[in-house]
């Protein structure tokens, strides 16, 4: 494992690819939920859902 190509590191680095994954599905999924079920506000309210969500993401991306 450590003489490979990659090394520990880059074996470390893959097997931390499937959770990683899975919480950007159940991210998008909720994001995708929210803005689906938005399609009946008001224009103002749609910016806010959007802003909010992007202000989420932000914050996730930042303390990942």
């Amino acid at each position: 494992m450590r003489n490979g190509p990659l090394g520990l590191l880059g074996h470390a680095l893959l097997l931390s690819l499937p959770p990683v994954f899975l919480v950007w599905a159940v991210l998008t999924f909720a994001a995708a939920i929210i803005l689906y079920s938005a399609q009946s506000l008001t224009e103002v309210w749609k910016l806010a859902v959007v802003f909010g969500l992007l202000a989420l993401v932000g914050v996730l991306v930042l303390f990942s």
